[in-house]
């Protein structure tokens, strides 16, 4: 199912790239990190606040459930409307965006919210497999569409995105009536006080969520000032490449995250050990294959377009160490009571790469932003170091 996922996504990023070339694929990336990036920020990482608030507790999940389906919703338009004014008042963003394909991309703001609290709320009730039904049918929907959609003389970037947003729009709407449907007819109650409390308990890991996941996005809608569309295109390539080989430690953490629920990170070293070294050796063999294949087909009719993506992409892999130990040794910082600290130094990691990010791109270039990307990944990588002695610190003088 993940394989399949992974594939839909990838099917996308082909077929943009092929038919719109740089200059479709620089929109796409610029727009895409507009609502995606305060659809981070406004998710509040509600479905962790669900879970804590409603532990072990089925009947109050289906009395509040409801109330965070509408928060859900809330912000998935308070996304929308920030999304607006930023666009709306950075010349900049238009000059990147017409005003057809900002709209065009508007529903999706739900989508972007709702990716990151969806998956708690159906873990909360042991349904998951319904929401990976869902997902499977809308992306084989898209997969679908964008077969059909190829088969087309004319291909026009805003209705092709239009289109895209209702049908991953229709997605969440369809999993939000599912949770509905299934909590039934409840009366309301919801504490907003008990809420607030639960709030608070999520908002550190939300905070250290927000430091690591949020920089991608940031450093693409600062490079609007600074390169053009299609260099902001091949900058897209290079992290969405990337991003399928980060799908090994995302997978990684699951394993890790498992070890930690189970029997806790002390008794699973070893296996910890081998999962991080097989993780990196994989990762970096995959990338350096898919580097290979790059430069020798960057004559081709697709590839010719994205000239120097290699380049840029090989920078961008110097990410994976920082990336591979954020994720491995996240799980852990929670399991003993780190966190706190990790969001703090991940966010003032975050603050100072994006304040030296637009000398990185006057310097660089496009160059600039892969480099930046890296040196993120790799000040990442630094704080997890630094973690460590500061919990081998506290722990010897327990």
């Amino acid at each position: 199912m993940r394989g399949f996922f992974a594939f839909s996504g990838f099917v996308f990023f082909l077929f943009t790239a092929n038919y719109f070339g740089p200059e479709g694929r620089g929109i796409i990336s610029y727009a895409t990190s507009i609502f995606s990036s305060l659809g981070l920020i406004f998710s509040f990482n509600l479905g962790r606040t669900f879970l804590i608030e409603t532990f072990q507790n089925t009947e109050h999940k289906k009395t509040q459930l409801p109330a965070y389906i509408t928060l859900n919703f809330f912000f998935g338009f308070l996304t929308l409307l920030c999304s607006f004014i930023f666009w709306s008042t950075i010349n900049s963003a238009q000059q990147i965006v017409s005003s057809h394909t900002f709209y065009a991309f508007c529903i999706s703001a739900f989508f972007y919210v709702w990716n990151i609290n969806g998956n708690a709320f159906f873990a909360a009730f042991l349904k998951t497999y319904v929401q990976e039904m869902i997902i499977f049918a809308i992306r084989f929907l898209v997969v679908l569409f964008i077969v059909i959609y190829s088969l087309i003389a004319e291909k026009h970037i805003n209705e092709f995105i239009f289109i895209y947003s209702t049908v991953i729009a229709m997605g969440v709407f369809l999993e939000m009536a599912y949770l509905i449907l299934y909590c039934g007819e409840r009366k309301l109650d919801f504490n907003f006080t008990h809420f607030l409390r639960a709030f608070k308990k999520s908002l550190i890991p939300h905070l250290d969520y927000l430091s690591f996941n949020s920089f991608p996005l940031f450093v693409v809608i600062i490079s609007g000032w600074f390169i053009e569309k299609a260099e902001i295109g091949k900058v897209g390539f290079a992290f969405q490449i990337i991003n399928l080989i980060y799908l090994l430690s995302v997978t990684a953490n699951i394993r890790v995250s498992a070890y930690v629920s189970d029997v806790g990170i002390a008794q699973r070293v070893t296996q910890f050990k081998k999962l991080f070294t097989a993780t990196l050796v994989l990762s970096t063999a995959v990338g350096l294959f898919i580097y290979y294949i790059l430069i020798h087909f960057a004559a081709s009719s697709f590839l010719k377009p994205f000239a120097g993506v290699s380049d840029l992409f090989l920078i961008t892999l110097l990410s994976i160490p920082g990336y591979l130990t954020y994720q491995l040794f996240n799980p852990i910082w929670l399991e003993k009571g780190m966190i706190k600290f990790s969001a703090y130094l991940n966010l003032a990691l975050l603050i100072l790469s994006l304040s030296v990010s637009p000398w990185f791109m006057m310097t660089w270039g496009a160059y600039g932003v892969s480099w930046i990307f890296a040196l993120f990944h790799f000040g990442l990588l630094v704080n997890q170091i630094i973690i460590f002695y500061r919990f081998k610190k506290v722990s010897s003088s327990i």
